[in-house]
C-alpha cells in the first residue's frame, strides 16, 4: 500500500512542478476564507504527503505544510482529484481541524470519521 501512495505522491508532485493543476473555486473559497492562497496549496502539495486515499473516487487527502510569512508556517490538507492523468484537480483545501486532528493533523483521532 505505502508503495502506491508513494508513487502517487511522486505523481502530484510532478504535476504542480509542471503547472498541471487547477484549483476549483471551493478550493480558492476555504483558502481565502482561512487566510492562505492558492499557491500556498501547491505548496503543501509539493511538501506534503498523502495520508488518506480514496482510491473509488480516484481523490486523496494531502497533509502538507506552507510558508505564509518569514516566520509562520501551517499544515494544510488537500484534497486532489487524480482521474484525469493530464491535469490534477485540487478539489478542497483547508486548515485541519485540532479536534479531527493528532498533531502533526495526519491521523484522525480516535471516532472522528471523514
Amino acid at each position: 500500500m505505502r508503495k502506491l501512495v508513494v508513487d502517487l505522491e511522486a505523481i502530484l508532485k510532478k504535476q504542480i512542478q509542471a503547472g498541471t493543476y487547477s484549483v476549483r473555486p471551493h478550493a480558492v473559497q476555504h483558502a481565502l476564507a482561512e487566510g492562505f492562497s492558492p499557491k500556498h496549496i501547491a505548496e503543501a502539495i509539493q511538501n506534503g504527503r498523502v495520508i488518506e486515499s480514496y482510491s473509488d473516487r480516484n481523490r486523496c487527502l494531502v497533509c502538507g505544510r506552507a510558508r505564509l510569512t518569514a516566520r509562520v508556517n501551517i499544515d494544510l490538507h488537500v484534497v486532489c482529484d487524480y482521474g484525469d492523468h493530464d491535469m490534477l484537480d485540487i478539489v478542497t483545501a483547508y486548515v485541519p481541524d485540532s479536534e479531527v486532528w493528532e498533531t502533526p493533523p495526519t491521523k484522525r483521532r480516535r471516532g472522528c470519521q471523514r
